[in-house]
């Protein structure tokens, strides 16, 4: 994007009725006109910083820097500058801006922000808005292009951090050593958002070694095509929320994974069709990354939101419909979850067949009348209670493996019975096991 100044105005810039500037200019971006803005002199922001104030919206920044203003004031490099309010709305930054070693107590805004070509940070500073009626700091609808915004040893006392409904175009975030949190007590939800944000391919965001506690990281109706990275952050009673996405790019929770289940299913007021959705993109993700393992505890949980989602369901319609998906999730639970994790646990399943033989032996060998006993010349042991045990486990072993030799056959319609729903689970679990092991060693 090119930016080009194409008149100064000598004249007062207001906003809001209130003096900004003493001149003003106009400028075009891309070759179209942009209108005017306020074009403030080093000189009339220092003042401004000599009352507390860095109050300029709706301005074109390209000559400050506070690191000029301690020269100015002739302080020492560390001094920490306390300000009252911090405005910057609506503004376009077109040269490196650095605050740092700043306090700020008050309002905090930098709505609809700009930021081309060039860096934006903030370090070393303490960022506290102290207005109860909108008690977070904004940089809703903030762009940057070709940029990189910084973030580092910040302390944010506030109930959000927002950048909904931002657009980054070739520009990195990242997020490094801040602590969030929020010590008053009020009906707020601390927030992270980066609701309806938008991502480019060449973008990403890194939030490493940084603390979070209390905070709801809000991704909803996001578009994202970069990288998004958590790593080393201490995360405490914290929420990820990831709905209506659009993703092309890789979601990086390399210290986040190990909570993430307990986590999401601790988020209140969210529907578990909503939790489905969140965790079938963390699995689409943690895929992408090669975490196999967190992929198959994050499709799992996926499952078990989705299977909870529909029993909610049918407990709005009818009486029957109510029962019938009591017993379908019921059911769901059982044959699906607990014996074979969704297809992700082998072992359960082949530990689950197992106890099948098992359970189906004592029922072949001991109940009178399920095996023609005479016609049986098999013999296995001298103790006839053993041999008869061993027989009905190998009757039920060539049953639920469904051989078939037919040198034991059953006596009984029971027997018969008993013998072909022990069939049809050995045909069932085996399918199950060699699909759940398959997938295992195929990825």
């Amino acid at each position: 994007m090119d930016i080009k100044i194409i008149s100064i105005i000598n004249e007062p810039f207001k906003d809001n009725g209130k003096i900004i500037s003493k001149r003003s200019c106009k400028a075009k971006i891309d070759g179209e006109l942009f209108g005017t803005l306020g074009y403030p002199t080093q000189k009339e922001m220092f003042d401004g910083l000599d009352n507390k104030q860095l109050y300029f919206p709706n301005c074109l920044i390209e000559d400050f820097s506070f690191v000029e203003y301690r020269k100015y004031k002739k302080k020492a490099i560390d001094y920490v500058i306390e300000l009252t309010e911090l405005d910057l709305s609506s503004c376009i930054i077109l040269k490196d801006f650095l605050l740092d070693y700043v306090e700020v107590r008050g309002n905090i805004s930098f709505q609809w922000l700009q930021i081309i070509n060039t860096s934006f940070s903030i370090k070393r500073c303490k960022l506290i808005k102290t207005n109860p009626g909108n008690p977070g700091i904004s940089f809703r609808g903030l762009k940057t292009i070709n940029s990189r915004i910084r973030f580092q040893k910040v302390e944010l006392d506030s109930t959000s951090l927002d950048f909904s409904s931002s657009e980054i175009i070739k520009s990195n975030f990242n997020f490094n050593e801040l602590e969030f949190y929020h010590n008053n007590e009020n009906k707020y939800i601390d927030c992270l958002c980066f609701y309806a944000m938008s991502l480019d391919k060449q973008s990403w965001i890194y939030i490493k070694d940084s603390i979070l506690k209390n905070i709801e990281i809000d991704f909803r109706s996001y578009e994202w095509y970069g990288k998004i990275t958590f790593i080393r952050d201490e995360i405490e009673n914290s929420y990820l929320i990831l709905c209506d996405q659009i993703i092309d790019g890789e979601l990086k929770l390399l210290e986040l994974s190990k909570n993430y289940t307990s986590l999401i299913n601790s988020i209140p007021d969210i529907s578990y069709g909503d939790k489905s959705n969140i965790f079938l993109i963390l699995k689409q993700n943690f895929n992408k990354l090669g975490h196999y393992d967190d992929e198959d505890s994050a499709y799992v949980e996926f499952k078990r939101c989705q299977a909870k989602a529909k029993l909610e369901e049918s407990k709005k319609k009818g009486l029957i419909k109510k029962i019938v998906g009591c017993l379908r999730y019921r059911g769901n639970r059982f044959l699906f979850d607990f014996v074979g994790g969704y297809g992700t646990k082998p072992k359960n399943v082949f530990r689950f067949m197992i106890i099948v033989v098992l359970g189906f032996t004592p029922l072949y060998a001991f109940i009178p009348n399920f095996l023609k006993w005479e016609e049986i010349t098999k013999h296995f042991c001298n103790i006839e209670f053993f041999n008869k045990l061993l027989i009905g486990l190998y009757h039920s072993m060539i049953t639920f493996l469904t051989i078939g030799y037919g040198d034991i056959q059953p006596e009984s319609v029971y027997g018969s019975l008993l013998s072909g729903i022990e069939g049809f689970l050995g045909l069932f679990l085996m399918a199950y096991f060699t699909i759940a092991f398959s997938r295992k060693v195929l990825r």
